[in-house]
């Protein structure tokens, strides 16, 4: 599994969001990071030197996030499907021609 370099950033918040709303509470999310750390994700790191030349432009075509460019970025670069349940992103990867996780 790869993950771009804010992967877990972005899961913390995620957490925490769902902390604050009831939805969830420390004992589950520790049990659950522990769960996402088990899967050995592999950070990239490349998306530092793309951001100008190929993540900004995708953000741009697709009028996605950064942060949802950077996952289409890495999918399209590395060639692997792309786990999401965000439809602006998934429409983005469909048209980039990758897979779409869950399918």
């Amino acid at each position: 599994m790869f993950v771009p370099f804010h992967w877990m950033a972005e899961v913390f918040n995620g957490l925490l969001m769902g902390e604050r709303r009831g939805r969830t509470h420390a004992p589950e999310i520790s049990d659950f990071v522990q769960t996402l750390v088990s899967f050995g994700p592999l950070v990239d790191s490349a998306a530092n030197d793309t951001m100008k030349n190929a993540i900004l432009p995708l953000a741009r075509k697709h009028d996605l996030t950064i942060y949802d460019a950077v996952y289409l970025e890495l999918a399209s670069r590395l060639n692997l499907p792309l786990a999401t349940l965000n439809r602006k992103l998934g429409g983005a990867a469909k048209t980039a021609g990758l897979e779409i996780l869950p399918s």
